[in-house]
């Protein structure tokens, strides 16, 4: 030590307070900013497939400001991103995330997908309805609630939504997609082949449909 600070020609006593300074800056750093940090280390985390990374700078968030909506959200996500073991986290994350800030709606919007998940069908559609409010047009919040209502044998208004659904987003197969599905669970074939050639008419290169009206086929 001594060589190399007789190198340097720095005092000892100097070199002491030049490391306390840098000590008492690195303390100085706003929790704003370490917030912000790990939040932006967790997005690209995420983005690069790290999961359990992602995770890590979420948690690290949330311990800072556990009253942040948005931490939780991303915290949410990766733990979705992590497969169904994470599920159960994700949901209280998710929880969390919309108790915080209702306005959340993607939040709003996952939480009614894992309640779809869980067969918590008057749940998923309270979920969709409370999106639907705020958004009646949202793509996401209609499937969901026509996909619940379908699984609540209500199928007369599943497909008057996917109706909706597909002249409010005309560039887009999902509505024909379930629409399908509600077809095939009412045994009708034909009407079920129609909705997926429809989807591939509206979108020639997605694959989605094409595999499904292949699987239909066979």
């Amino acid at each position: 030590m001594k060589k190399i600070l007789s190198v340097l020609r720095i005092p000892a006593k100097t070199l002491t307070l030049l490391i306390l300074a840098l000590a008492l800056s690195a303390c100085s750093v706003s929790p704003e900013k370490k917030l912000e940090r790990h939040m932006q280390k967790g997005a690209e985390y995420l983005e690069a497939g790290k999961y359990k990374e992602a995770t890590i700078e979420f948690k690290n968030a949330v311990k800072i400001d556990p009253e942040n909506a948005q931490s939780r959200y991303s915290l949410a996500k990766a733990y979705l991103k992590g497969g169904p073991s994470n599920f159960q986290a994700a949901y209280a994350e998710l929880n969390r995330a919309v108790e915080l800030d209702p306005g959340l709606l993607d939040a709003q919007i996952k939480l009614g997908e894992l309640l779809l998940l869980s067969r918590e069908y008057d749940k998923a559609i309270e979920r969709a309805d409370l999106v639907l409010g705020k958004d009646k047009v949202n793509l996401d919040a209609m499937v969901i609630k026509a996909s619940a209502l379908a699984a609540k044998k209500n199928f007369k208004k599943a497909m008057a939504i996917m109706d909706e659904a597909a002249l409010a987003h005309p560039g887009e197969v999902r509505p024909h997609m379930t629409a399908a599905a509600i077809h095939i669970v009412l045994g009708e074939t034909d009407k079920a082949v129609a909705a997926y050639e429809k989807a591939i008419s509206v979108k020639q290169d997605a694959i989605e449909p094409r595999m499904a009206l292949a699987g239909l086929y066979f």
